[in-house]
């Protein structure tokens, strides 16, 4: 079974420095991984693992990513649908899952893999639970550099488990790839699917209110303070303290990690990625550079 490991060079993180931590401390930029082929260019290897008939006919990045755009419902439904378990005892772990579904339908599109993801951990016992998430091997092509999907698996010619059966069985190879955080990745692949930065930012920042998507976009387009000083001010006005703005911070790095682990080229990602730092650091140095009286 192919892995990746990630060797990334972490910065200090935030969730471990205490309150009085200055800002100067955490990296101003969030460096964004090179890429390993071209913009228009997805890997032989990921295009064979995905479908023979792809690495045959060789489309571009372009073309793929406007079919997935159209058949986005059916890729979330597919999502919601299969039933594959949050996790996986690592003793045991299968090359290939095999997994019953109550039915096909043209509305769904069933994921084709499933990422086991190895956390770091200082006790990996045999028993420990890997979890376990599922995805459509093509979305992440176009999106990752990363070379871990495995080649898919043809199942038997006939689907259904008996032929009075109405279930259907299918492979989903097993990809196992070490990763600081599955919450993280499971906020990326959403992103990889919608490409919605409001809900991108949503889990980033667990708001009672989410960002308010007119005021984000400003914010995104402009590279004037005043149209990012509301939304900090959400930030900062969230809960009292800097505790709160220590865990964000927290989370944009796990995202940021497993972005680079992952080889995630979308611009549209990095873009919403360095407002989120960005936010960050400015609400960050708002706060402990306040006099205690409060900001």
């Amino acid at each position: 079974m192919s892995s990746l490991s990630c060797n990334t060079v972490a910065p200090m993180t935030p969730s471990a420095a205490g309150p009085s931590m200055p800002t100067h401390e955490l990296p101003q930029t969030l460096e964004r991984p090179s890429r390993c082929f071209d913009s228009g260019d997805i890997s032989p290897a990921t295009l064979e693992a995905v479908g023979p008939d792809l690495a045959e006919s060789k489309p571009t990045v372009h073309f793929i990513q406007e079919q997935l755009y159209l058949h986005t419902d059916k890729l979330l439904a597919g999502l919601r649908y299969i039933p594959v378990p949050p996790t996986h005892p690592s003793y045991s772990l299968p090359v290939t899952f095999s997994v019953t579904v109550p039915f096909l339908s043209d509305d769904i599109e069933y994921p084709t893999h499933i990422l086991a993801v190895l956390l770091p951990s200082e006790n990996e016992a045999p028993e420990a639970p890997i979890p376990l998430v599922p995805i459509h091997g093509i979305v992440l092509a176009v999106n990752c550099s990363a070379e871990i999907l495995r080649p898919l698996i043809e199942g038997d010619d006939e689907d259904s488990e008996d032929s009075d059966s109405t279930t259907y069985k299918l492979y989903l190879p097993v990809c196992s790839i070490r990763l600081p955080s599955v919450e993280a990745l499971i906020t990326l692949r959403n992103f990889m699917y919608t490409k919605e930065v409001d809900a991108l930012f949503a889990d980033l920042f667990p708001l009672p209110q989410p960002f308010d998507h007119e005021t984000l976009q400003r914010a995104q387009q402009s590279e004037s303070l005043d149209c990012k000083l509301a939304l900090v001010q959400k930030l900062i006005w969230a809960e009292p303290g800097v505790k709160h703005l220590l865990r964000y911070g927290s989370l944009v790095l796990d995202l940021w990690r497993t972005a680079c682990c992952l080889g995630m080229h979308d611009d549209g990602f990095w873009d919403a990625l360095d407002l989120a730092w960005e936010l960050v650091l400015i609400a960050l140095n708002f706060v402990l550079n306040a006099p205690e009286s409060g900001v």
